[in-house]
């Protein structure tokens, strides 16, 4: 069976956090997870949070070979994009296609799909728009990603930027994120800035 893993790589703490109070749960994971969930039940979804599981990237690396998923999802700031990439270059070499989002990646989509690293960048409503970017993969055909409404792609030298995804108008017909997938009692632990959470 195909398979979709998300990954948050491994990177840095900020000097005024401890490991116990520096990442939050991934939202947009959890979401998206859940709508493939609900749309492609065929497809395994699993979420991968490095720094929450204290991850490195030989674990990352051992985790990758070891699943070898059809897919990958990243998303990532601006301050920690050098780190998505590294992901994408080892989920590429395990033969995973890799989808990236978010506010970063979506403004840079052009430079980054030209490193060959990603084989698509999704814009705006993710939850929607994952579920047909899948589909299209999966037919693997340049014309079928052209259908896909609020993606970016590369097909050959050329970079394509498909036509807007409209807004989703009642975001109460989204299933709940996925916590579940999360290891959330990992979230905050130790917090010294927010302790209890």
């Amino acid at each position: 069976n195909d398979s979709f893993l998300f990954v948050r790589p491994p990177r840095p703490l900020w000097p005024f956090n401890g490991p116990g109070s520096a990442f939050w749960p991934p939202l947009a994971f959890a979401s998206m997870a859940a709508a493939l969930r609900c749309a492609l039940p065929d497809l395994q979804v699993a979420i991968l949070d490095a720094p929450a599981l204290e991850m490195g990237w030989k674990s990352l690396t051992r985790e990758l070979r070891t699943r070898q998923p059809s897919f990958v999802g990243i998303g990532e700031e601006a301050v920690s994009c050098v780190e998505g990439l590294r992901a994408a270059a080892l989920a590429k070499e395990c033969g995973a296609k890799v989808i990236a989002g978010g506010c970063f990646f979506g403004n840079v989509a052009e430079a980054v799909l030209r490193t060959g690293q990603l084989d698509a960048v999704v814009h705006g409503e993710g939850e929607v728009t994952l579920v047909e970017l899948v589909q299209a993969l999966r037919e693997n055909s340049a014309s079928a990603l052209r259908n896909v409404a609020g993606i970016s792609f590369r097909d050959g030298e050329e970079v394509t930027r498909t036509a807007p995804r409209e807004l989703i108008a009642d975001l109460d017909k989204l299933p709940l994120p996925a916590y579940d997938l999360l290891p959330v009692g990992r979230y905050g632990q130790k917090s010294k800035n927010h302790a209890g959470l």
